[in-house]
């Protein structure tokens, strides 16, 4: 089944081309690794999918929400806490009391934040605030995730975590679009490579190689 659908999409800035006449067709259960080189279109194409920037022409169908976002930067409030801040982002995506706390309290033992839920935002490492960016993608696990280099500042163990909750994911049918450059971290859990270069998409008939 067809869960996003990529129609004639372009994107400039100025005379700049980033995408140039994208089309394609993503079918819900499968990883897809998105590949290129920094500037290549990776994060701009992301980004139009969900909305945060709009194409200069063409049309992206989305047929599954809601969505999972795992941003490669974002900007935390830095004075709620770790749990305030999960906490928060679930209620007002639908998840409140009880719930809300076991959902919450399983995902920070799962990634190895549960010694961590009382500190402020403003002082994680760099590692742990990537944590706290794939559990809240994780909260009201959607069908459909998008995670934009979610590997930056993992230590090795989370690198493997991370990959076996992809491989969960997709256990449970769940979609999955990843924006890497080292598609060999992915090789256990990927389906599809999409190779981003001179503002086109490529489909490779395999992952591996790179």
């Amino acid at each position: 089944m067809k869960i996003i659908e990529l129609m004639e999409v372009e994107k400039s800035y100025g005379k700049h081309k980033v995408l140039n006449n994208v089309s394609y067709a993503f079918c819900s259960g499968k990883c897809y690794l998105l590949v290129g080189e920094n500037g290549s279109g990776k994060s701009t194409l992301l980004k139009g999918m969900l909305k945060l920037i709009s194409f200069t022409s063409g049309e992206a169908r989305i047929h599954q929400t809601p969505i999972g976002y795992v941003p490669e930067k974002i900007v935390f409030p830095e004075f709620l806490s770790i749990h305030q801040f999960l906490s928060e982002l679930a209620r007002i995506r639908g998840l409140k009391g009880k719930k809300a706390n076991e959902r919450i309290d399983a995902l920070l033992e799962e990634w190895e934040l549960s010694d961590s839920r009382d500190r402020k935002m403003g002082e994680l490492s760099k590692g742990m605030n990537q944590k706290v960016l794939i559990i809240q993608a994780l909260l009201t696990s959607p069908e459909l995730y998008f995670f934009d280099e979610p590997m930056s500042g993992l230590d090795e163990r989370s690198q493997r975590r991370l990959v076996n909750q992809i491989r969960a994911l997709k256990i449970e049918k769940k979609t999955m679009i990843v924006t890497t450059h080292y598609p060999r971290q992915y090789e256990q859990a990927a389906d599809i490579a999409l190779i981003m270069e001179n503002g086109k998409l490529y489909e490779k008939s395999d992952i591996l190689p790179f």
